[in-house]
């Protein structure tokens, strides 16, 4: 999976290419997963059995959509549009785990209550985060750099 540094960058790639604004929000979102999962870390203060297993839904399309929900009124963005970059920003996170994540054995349930097979399509072992983060810092700044040089052409 990748660190929170290669969520953010690949946040910022999608904002750049559709020019989605505000990008705070998808990178927020983006990392959502994430700290949602570390309410795990609850156990150590509070006699809360199995949490990890309920948790494991914010891995998924269908936590995408419930946290969504639950998250939707805290801004102050027309809702539609919280709505589809807060997705974006799901959508993003899931892809980028299940894409770089390399396991001998699957670990994520995407589509989850519907198709309860787990999948990783695997591109590099998790060790390797450092990889994915240089890669997605220098096809970020090569996408910025094109936007500049295409401004500068329709100027």
């Amino acid at each position: 999976m990748p660190d929170w540094l290669s969520h953010v960058i690949i946040g910022l790639i999608i904002c750049e290419i559709f020019n989605l604004k505000p990008k705070s929000l998808v990178i927020f979102v983006a990392l959502l997963p994430d700290f949602v999962t570390k309410i795990s870390y609850l156990r150590l203060f509070f006699d809360i059995q199995n949490l990890n297993q309920y948790l494991f839904i914010a891995h998924t399309m269908i936590g995408a959509l419930l946290i969504t929900m639950i998250i939707l009124p805290f801004f102050r963005y027309p809702e539609l549009k919280v709505f589809k970059l807060v997705i974006i920003g799901w959508i993003s996170h899931i892809f980028a785990d299940y894409l770089f994540n390399f396991a001998f054995e699957p670990q994520y349930l995407p589509f989850f209550p519907f198709f309860w097979q787990k999948i990783n399509i695997g591109i590099i072992w998790a060790d390797y985060y450092y990889v994915i983060t240089i890669t997605s810092i220098m096809i970020y700044l090569i996408i910025k750099l094109a936007r500049q040089k295409l401004q500068l052409f329709d100027s």
